[in-house]
């Protein structure tokens, strides 16, 4: 769909090492990059969003009038919906941006310093940053007089697994024995601003401040920071 785009980037490393009889050692990482410009549905109905927009459009009528702009679809017919909106203007006139880099990260260390014997620790890292910028430039035929919003996230779990494993024979049996501990944890912290009423489409979403009205709701988001901590 035009004004939509995916790109993912990923580059992956992997390192197994066995230093002597006694120690290994073994590394991987994966590092993401995510920039996105969607174009979703917006889960509106009778025409207020884009896909439902594009269906309801009546084939009879451009997009546009005479003089370039954009036809009201809304007034257009006495018997359509009045809450319709010219799909081109969700295309042309706002934007829903995501770029995110993931860092995932794992290694460990085996121990064997007995026959029968192995000790595994291990740990990981998973960091997840996002960051969404959504605008709404200003145009008149949607009485819009420029929205931004702008939502970070960020995510940080830790592990660490301690394992040990002994396993032995005698004559026709075998006992395995493992005991072990676990250790996780989760950070999760995100923060939202947004603002109503610009000047210009040309600031975007890198000057929320200068917005007539800063620090208004939108899509029942309201401003401010979160945090979530956990472990177990």
């Amino acid at each position: 769909m035009k004004a939509s785009d995916y790109k993912r980037y990923n580059i992956r490393g992997n390192i197994e090492h066995e230093i002597s009889k006694v120690f290994s050692v073994s590394v991987n990482t994966i590092l993401t990059r995510l920039n996105s410009a969607r174009q979703n549905s917006g889960l509106g109905n009778r025409g207020n969003d884009l896909i439902s927009g594009m269906l309801m459009a009546p084939p009879s009528l451009s997009p546009y009038l005479a003089d370039g702009s954009y036809r009201r679809l809304n007034t257009a017919y006495p018997f359509i919906s009045n809450v319709i909106i010219n799909p081109l203007i969700f295309i042309n006139e706002r934007t829903d941006k995501i770029k995110g880099d993931r860092v995932l990260t794992n290694a460990a260390i085996t121990i064997k310093p007995m026959k029968g014997l192995s000790i595994r620790i291990s740990g990981g890292i998973d960091n997840l940053n996002d960051r969404v910028d959504q605008f709404q430039n200003i145009e008149p035929t949607t009485n819009s007089v420029g929205n931004a919003v702008v939502q970070t996230s960020q995510y940080t779990s830790l592990l660490n697994e301690n394992v040990a494993t002994y396993f032995t024979t005698f004559n026709k049996h075998a006992i395995t024995a493992m005991a072990g501990f676990t250790y996780q944890d989760k950070v999760s912290t995100s923060m939202n601003g947004s603002g109503t009423g610009f000047l210009s489409n040309v600031v975007n979403t890198g000057n929320l401040e200068g917005a007539l009205t800063p620090g208004s709701r939108s899509r029942d988001t309201p401003n401010g920071c979160c945090c979530l901590t956990w472990a177990v």
